[in-house]
């Protein structure tokens, strides 16, 4: 469990540092770097719960989700 949180919080912070970057190539170079990320990251934050049923990333975070409490449970039944 440990080794997982540590990782999540490590993608947390990579979203959050990629974030900050695309905002500087924005305002400098009105390049308009990584667009559908920064739509999708605002959608989610102001639409509250509601944004849940809209992502479309959800399928893909409930399969990660179960593959990780099978591999979970296959390690506990086995150890």
């Amino acid at each position: 469990m440990t080794i997982w949180f540590a990782e999540v919080s490590r993608t947390m912070r990579a979203g959050a540092f990629l974030m900050q970057l695309e905002r500087r190539l924005d305002r400098d170079f009105r390049i308009g770097a990584m667009t559908w990320e920064s739509a999708l990251f605002h959608r989610r934050m102001t639409s509250g719960p509601r944004s849940v049923l809209e992502d479309p990333d959800r399928l893909r975070n409930a399969a990660v989700t179960v593959l990780f409490l099978g591999i979970a449970g296959a390690s506990i039944a086995v150890g």
